[in-house]
Parts: structure tokens; sequence; C-alpha cells
């Protein structure tokens, strides 16, 4: 009986130090990976970082199916992904990440994950606002853009209190498109260039691609360097297609987001750098075929008003000249007149001023500009639903969102007359 005894002590004592020994390799190897991503983490460094890269969320649903769990518990797992993806962007430098949270499409998926996926988002944003660490020590700025008035009450008002809560943070930008497809992006971009014309801010002929991108919800962000879809599926579902169409590498990953990490970027992250002389004077060659369009269009339209204010001041002399034959034919017997003089369509110097205003109508000083802005882009911020409270963050957060988009694409717009102008003057001279 003492041998079985002292048998089972040693049994005891050898899983002890079995169990020791293998919770010591545990902790060897999680310090081991831990040096491993610091290491690498500064070779990347070392290199060009992307100033903008965006995410592609997919395999939620097929991870909880994996680990034969409810949806609901794969989105969750997905959002954790999610924080830590974000905490190595921010270590790396990167200052826009911008994820395809929920598409305009996803609202015709079973009720019941919709309602998991609504409530899910809106605890996130309430983090967002007031508890994430993450987003305090980066200094993230939190925006949720996309077609925000398709979103239940309460979601929209804790991604808007995020918003209003993280709006003076500078450092970084945390796009989060929900719910958002491309198609309306697009769409609403081409409705803020028209505003800008309507407005008066710009006229018809200065549209062009740059034009378009800043009326984009990501206008103000640096140039898409890299897009990303985890699950293996090659597509990119309707997200940022205007932004990933030139210099952007795109990149298909067989796994599910839930199991993405820093090891799956790592080799994406090290191919962008080997081609990033390449990307950068594919940009700048853009950038100067953009110029010389623009000053070529301005010199066009330069050479147009001039040709116009010739025809204006022929047309000044027919006038007066015309104006003396009617005044020598009233000395006369009175004759029948043409109609158009009856009506005194015809006055001297309206053709002339006619051309004038044309090309004065867009050389509004800056205090003209800012008259334009409260009415320009207001597609750009969701409206408030009501009822709501006038005092609610909610609409502080839409109105401090309007305010410093509209003054941005205002002070684009005056850029954009400014230097055709300038082109202008000098064609004149």
């Amino acid at each position: 009986m003492a041998s079985m005894e002292a048998l089972l002590v040693s049994l005891a004592v050898v899983l002890a130090a079995a169990c020791a020994w293998a919770g010591g390799l545990a902790a060897l190897a999680k310090w081991l990976s831990k040096q491993a991503f610091r290491m690498a983490l500064s070779i990347v460094r070392l290199g060009p970082v992307p100033r903008h890269v965006a995410f592609i969320m997919d395999g939620n649903r097929r991870f909880a199916k994996k680990l034969h769990v409810k949806p609901g518990e794969g989105h969750k797992l997905g959002f954790e992904r999610l924080e830590q993806t974000l905490d190595w962007c921010m270590q790396l430098g990167i200052k826009v990440v911008t994820v395809y949270a929920f598409s305009i499409e996803n609202f015709k998926r079973p009720q019941e994950e919709v309602d998991t996926l609504m409530n899910l988002a809106q605890l996130k944003f309430a983090e967002m606002a007031e508890k994430s660490e993450l987003v305090k020590k980066n200094g993230i700025s939190v925006r949720v853009i996309g077609k925000t008035d398709m979103l239940p009450p309460h979601v929209y008002r804790s991604a808007c209190s995020a918003i209003h809560q993280t709006s003076t943070n500078t450092n970084a930008i945390l796009n989060i498109c929900c719910p958002y497809t491309s198609q309306h992006e697009i769409l609403a971009a081409i409705k803020g260039t028209v505003d800008g014309v309507h407005d008066g801010m710009i006229e018809p002929a200065d549209i062009d691609q740059d034009t378009l991108e800043q009326c984009l919800f990501t206008g103000d962000c640096p140039p898409l360097d890299i897009l990303v879809r985890t699950s293996g599926e090659s597509r990119l579902s309707d997200f940022m297609l205007w932004q990933a169409a030139q210099n952007c590498h795109v990149h298909f990953l067989d796994i599910l987001w839930p199991e993405f990490s820093f090891w799956h970027m790592l080799p994406i992250l090290l191919r962008f750098q080997a081609d990033f002389s390449k990307i950068t004077a594919s940009r700048e060659r853009h950038h100067s075929d953009m110029r010389r369009i623009r000053a070529s269009r301005a010199a066009s339209q330069s050479h147009g008003h001039a040709h116009k204010a010739s025809i204006s001041s022929s047309h000044d002399e027919s006038a007066s000249d015309y104006s003396d034959h009617i005044q020598q034919q009233q000395q006369q017997p009175m004759l029948a007149q043409p109609a158009f003089l009856r009506k005194g369509d015809l006055s001297a110097g309206h053709a002339a001023a006619t051309a004038a205003d044309l090309w004065d109508a867009s050389s509004d000083n800056d205090s003209t500009v800012s008259t334009h802005v409260s009415h320009s882009i207001k597609h750009r911020l969701p409206r408030v639903p009501s009822p709501v409270s006038s005092s609610s963050t909610k609409s502080d957060a839409i109105e401090t969102r309007q305010h410093l988009q509209d003054q941005r694409l205002a002070a684009f717009y005056d850029h954009v007359r400014s230097a055709r102008l300038a082109v202008a003057e000098r064609g004149s001279r």
C-alpha cells in the first residue's frame, strides 16, 4: 500500500513537472512570437509605409460555422479581429484604415442576423466613443460613412456619438463603411459636384477626375494604397471601386477574417514597398497630366471669353449705329418698327455685359465662397431623423462633420477656380 502511494506521489510530481515544462514552453513560445512581431514591425517601418489601407472583412459567418456556433458569435470575433488589426496598423504608422463593415445589400439577410449585427455595431460605436483605449492612445478619428440614414435610430445615435467624441483626434482616421456601396458613394459624389456648380463655386468645365474624388466620402484621405479581402472570394463586392481603380494593390486572401493576422499582411506590405517607386512615379504622372489638362482648359476658356468680349464690342458698335439710324427715322414719317425694337429687347452693351457676367460669376471672392459653404454637398452627411433633441450629441456630430467637410470642399473649389483664373490672366497678357 505504501509503495502504491509512493508511486502515485511520484506520478503527481512527474505530471506537475511536465505541466510546468509545457507551461514554460508556452510562455517561451509566446515571448518569441512577441519578439518576432516587434522585429518584423521594425523592419517594415524602415521602408515606405502605406498611408491608407482598406479591408473587406469577409468570412465571419463561415468561421462561426467552422466552430459550430451561431453567426452572431462569428461577427463578434470579427470585431475583435478588427481591433487587433487596427492596433498593429497604428504601430506601423498607417494613417487611414477603411473597413467594409456592412453593405447596403446586407439588409436583405435574415432579420435575426441583421439585428445581431446592428446591436453589435451599436455596442462597438459606443465603446469607441467613450471606452476605447486604442482610440484614445492613437488619436484616432472615427468616421461612419455610407448611407447612414438607413441605420436604426439607436445605432445611428451611437455612430454619431463616436464621430462627435473623436472629431478632435488628428493622428489617424478609421473609416467604418456602414451601410455602404460604392455605387451610392459615386452617385453622392456626382450630386456634390452638381451642388458645387449650382452654388456658383465651380463651373461645369472645372469638373474632372480630381473634382469627383474630392466629393467622395474619403475625399480628404490619402489615396488608397492597399485593399485586402479575406475569405477567398476574388471580387470587391461594390467596395471602394473608384479608389481602388488606380495605383492600388488589391489582394485576395484565402483565409477567414477572424483568422487574419499581421503575418498574413506582412508579404503584402513587403510587396508594396518593392513597388513603391513605381506607384509614386505613376501618381506623379497622373498629377502632372491633370495640371496640364487644367491649364489647357483654362487657356481655352480665357480665349473663348476674349472672343466673346470681341464679338460683344462689335455688337455695341452695331447697336449704337442702329440706334442713330432709328433716331434719324423717328424724325421722318412714322414707319413700322420691328417687334424686337418695340419691346426694347436690344440695348447697347447688353451682349457685352452678358459675356462679362458669365466670367465674373466664376470669380467670387472668399466671402462669397463662405456663403455657399452651408448649401453645398448636403448629401455628404446623414440628416438627423425626427424626433431628436437639438441638444443631443447626434445633432452636434452631424453639424461638426458637415462644417468640416463643407469647409474642405469649399477650399478645394476655391483652389480650382483660382488656378483657372490665374491661367486665364496669364493668357490675356
